[in-house]
């Protein structure tokens, strides 16, 4: 009895002097990135404040104080900030359903994650939600409230010793953060002050108000990401892809093989609903039908029209766009209607003043002239040449240039000659290796070659297929 009486004293008392269950550190190498998909629509964003800034107020955690431990993301000036879409980042529960001044603040726990909450800020829900209700990963929740306020994100973790904030970045996964790094984020750093850093340079508060004058480095701008670049997966690359006419092929290399449209249809590919990647999608002029696979389908130009598609009120998403050559209208479906050019001009859209928002632009082959609307008319090339405008400096701004066979000449204004190519190659710019701007690059269809100079040599596709990278 003497023993048994013994074991049980020892058993009790290694339970109450046992150490708590291990919860996760909290330091980047120890936060799990649970955070697949993101919480808003990343096109509709101009820029994001840093982690630990003195943007907005004092929001801080019960280890630092004085500095903001959460993420402002503030939306383009084109975009109506009541219409940005926000969904849950992660699958779990709501557990915070909190009404603010402007909107609703919501809190979710992931699945699986159970000291870990997401807090996102300002919604204007589309349905009522409740605590306790599940939510899946990539749900919609509402929209953002307006442009009475940005909108904001921040990630708690119950510590050993009380609640933490951490970076929305520092639990993102590497596929997510690889849509921001297409956006000029190089890395997840960039989007943090350190705890020492702003120790060594604290701001000032007052309760809640901060004292210290707003620092504009405390905010990263993104760069411009092109609504149709070709980037059908949103790893910030260009794809090497075709549509063949005859059996309505797409065909983009290591993603997918679809079929969609017909052998009458021209291609239109482009980000029309702004989640950062590429939709498959087609023009047919004799109704004048935009299909966009698995987003829409609208009745806008006629078998006369020019489909010349392209971000054009800035609002991060691709625009049903046409050029009537013969009254020289353009018109972007739900934005404008402009006259600008006249028949035999060929059209010439781009981003040659950066930023957000496509450029109407035409060039006359007759005198070489390219005109760029409420921007620049200058002379470069000539009507034989054909017409390959982009981004070949990386600076964010669109260059006129021509490729001229068949000398395999490219002429980019400003800039470079170089020859690469010939007679039989069509002229296939685009960023294919995700660095800073558009690489020069041919289809050559007699044996389906794709050369990118400097980067790859693939073969894909045939003779009669139509690259669709851009």
């Amino acid at each position: 009895m003497k023993i048994i009486r013994q074991e049980i004293i020892l058993l009790l008392m290694t339970f109450i002097f046992a150490a708590p269950p291990s919860r996760a550190v909290n330091t980047a190498e120890g936060i799990p990135r649970f955070i697949e998909v993101d919480y808003i629509e990343l096109g509709k964003i101009s820029a994001i404040s840093k982690f630990r800034s003195g943007i907005g107020h004092d929001y801080s955690d019960e280890f630092e104080s004085c500095r903001t431990m959460k993420h402002y993301y503030k939306p383009t000036a084109a975009v109506d900030w009541s219409q940005v879409k926000i969904f849950s980042p992660v699958g779990g529960t709501v557990v915070n359903v909190y009404p603010e001044w402007a909107g609703t603040k919501l809190g979710i726990t992931p699945t699986g994650y159970p000291d870990y909450t997401v807090e996102i800020f300002h919604v204007d829900l589309m349905s009522p939600l409740n605590v306790g209700d599940s939510v899946a990963a990539a749900q919609q929740l509402g929209t953002h409230i307006g442009s009475q306020t940005m909108s904001d994100i921040a990630i708690r973790f119950n510590d050993a010793g009380g609640w933490r904030l951490i970076s929305y970045f520092d639990a993102m996964s590497d596929r997510l953060f690889s849509s921001y790094q297409a956006r000029g984020i190089r890395s997840r750093t960039d989007m943090i002050i350190s705890r020492e850093e702003r120790d060594a340079d604290p701001l000032e508060c007052d309760g809640e108000t901060y004292l210290t004058p707003p620092d504009p480095d405390d905010w990263v701008a993104l760069a411009y990401n092109s609504v149709d670049d070709g980037d059908y997966d949103g790893d910030g690359t260009s794809e090497i892809a075709i549509f063949r006419t005859d059996s309505s092929l797409w065909g983009i290399r290591g993603i997918t093989r679809i079929y969609f449209g017909n052998a009458s249809d021209i291609p239109v590919s482009g980000d029309y609903d702004g989640d950062g990647t590429t939709d498959i999608a087609i023009f047919r002029g004799g109704g004048g039908l935009w299909a966009i696979r698995g987003v829409s389908r609208v009745y806008f130009g006629s078998a006369t029209d020019l489909p010349v598609p392209g971000d054009y009120d800035g609002d991060g998403c691709c625009d049903a766009t046409i050029f009537r050559e013969n009254s020289g209208l353009w018109a972007v479906r739900g934005v404008s209607r402009v006259y600008f050019g006249q028949s035999g001009d060929r059209p010439v859209p781009g981003y040659y003043k950066g930023g957000a928002g496509k450029d109407i632009g035409l060039f006359r082959g007759s005198s070489g002239l390219w005109a760029i609307r409420n921007f620049t008319r200058v002379y470069f090339g000539n009507a034989a040449d054909m017409v390959v405008p982009g981004d070949f400096s990386g600076a964010g701004t669109w260059k006129p240039a021509i490729f001229r066979l068949p000398a395999g000449l490219w002429a980019i204004r400003g800039l470079t000659r170089v020859y690469f190519g010939g007679s039989a190659d069509e002229a296939v710019p685009a960023d294919y290796d995700g660095g800073s701007g558009d690489d020069i690059g041919i289809f050559r269809g007699t044996s389906g070659l794709w050369a990118v100079r400097n980067i790859t040599r693939a073969y894909y596709g045939s003779s009669g297929d139509i690259p669709v990278t851009r």
